[in-house]
């Protein structure tokens, strides 16, 4: 105030108004950049506390939270940054492509097409990705302000990324132009169907899609991979494979004729429950390929929209799922060729978490298993809004 007084009296002597000094911004002018610093001074305070809040967080409640982000928010953030591409929520990683490794931070996911160099204008731009995100989380009992981190990462990461049928399998599927192998996932019975078995497993295998795409051949046969004996065909519940921005799923049902031969084919162990949201998968958990099972750690659970290279009707297409949940595998343990299909499994055998459809050499990806047994994700005419029931007594 002392400061302001002097200028007013200095301004006043020669004219009876206030001045300003050289260099010096108007009373007016300055009262409004005050209130700007104050403000900022103010955003910066809560900016403080809403990142204490997160770090008090415990683990499955940042991910609670980072799923509520996505979920909520998901259609928003596309709107305000048209650079990204895909939305999810899980740990933050570092490095690329094959390097790429995760680690602990929970984060909001975000994939773009290509990442800027650390000396791009756009990162200086309004392009530029937020580095947090603020939600309301429950902390002692109470509502508060919580700052969520951002991860980025970029579709060249997953390039190598490719559906995993072929090579040594438990089962085979055969039609006129040639065959496919995989593992089947689960068995399962459909509302009304009564008590036929049906052998849950990919649809780019047991429909033949990297020969057939886009047409699937009509009743192509099921078998042991090891002596051809028959298990069934596939049927017409099946999901669709398409390229982006059209949804796909990776799915489809073969009616078995055979229970002695399902019972050869499929993998033990059979869980009788499965995980009916994101929530409910563990932060570790169990691939069953046929080869035996592959213990990997859960690290995003990817919305839709989040682009995987096939290999369909003899080219590479793009194909987005409605939802996938990233897995990295140990190294030297990757999923391979003839894993497509597996089961990934609870560490206790009891849940079924998801079915692997595509790796790399150091991520695994599942559908899960809340979107795997989903009626309305497969056509056929299956009754809308109900589950397929996962069975374990075949």
């Amino acid at each position: 105030m002392a400061a302001s007084r002097g200028l007013a009296a200095a301004g006043s002597r020669e004219s009876g108004m206030p001045r300003p000094r050289a260099g010096s911004l108007p009373p007016a002018a300055a009262a409004r950049r005050e209130a700007r610093v104050l403000r900022r001074g103010r955003q910066e305070g809560e900016l403080r506390a809403a990142r204490q809040v997160w770090s008090e967080l415990s683990p499955d409640q940042q991910w609670s939270v980072a799923e509520e982000v996505v979920r909520t928010r998901a259609g928003e953030l596309r709107l305000a940054y048209p650079d990204i591409v895909s939305i999810g929520h899980g740990h933050a990683s570092r490095g690329h492509g094959a390097a790429r490794r995760f680690g602990t931070e929970v984060a909001v996911c975000l994939m773009v097409r290509k990442k800027w160099s650390a000396t791009s204008r756009l990162r200086a731009s309004a392009r530029a990705l937020p580095k947090l995100l603020l939600a309301c989380c429950s902390l002692g009992g109470e509502r508060q302000l919580c700052a969520v981190p951002t991860d980025v990462a970029a579709a060249d990461d997953y390039k190598a990324v490719r559906p995993h049928q072929g090579g040594s399998a438990l089962v085979e599927a055969d039609a006129p132009l040639g065959g496919e192998r995989g593992v089947i996932g689960c068995v399962v019975k459909v509302p009304g169907g009564g008590d036929q078995y049906f052998a849950l497993g990919c649809l780019h295998v047991l429909a033949l899609a990297a020969e057939y795409y886009p047409e699937y051949p009509p009743g192509a046969t099921l078998s042991l991979a090891s002596n051809a004996a028959a298990m069934g065909a596939l049927s017409g519940y099946l999901g669709v494979l398409q390229e982006a921005p059209e949804l796909s799923f990776d799915a489809a049902l073969a009616a078995v004729s055979n229970r002695q031969v399902l019972n050869q084919a499929a993998i033990k162990p059979r869980p009788g429950s499965f995980a009916m949201s994101p929530g409910q998968v563990p932060d570790g958990y169990d691939i069953w390929t046929g080869n035996g099972p592959i213990s990997v750690l859960k690290q995003v659970v990817w919305g839709p929209e989040h682009p995987l290279p096939y290999e369909l009707g003899g080219g590479i297409v793009q194909v987005v799922h409605t939802a996938v949940i990233e897995s990295e595998t140990p190294q030297g343990a990757p999923t391979t060729h003839g894993d497509s299909g597996s089961p990934v499994v609870s560490s206790d055998g009891q849940m079924l978490l998801g079915m692997h459809i595509a790796g790399d050499g150091t991520a695994a990806f599942m559908i899960p298993a809340y979107e795997l047994l989903r009626c309305d994700n497969y056509i056929g005419g299956l009754p809308s809004g109900q589950l397929l029931s996962l069975d374990n007594t075949y």
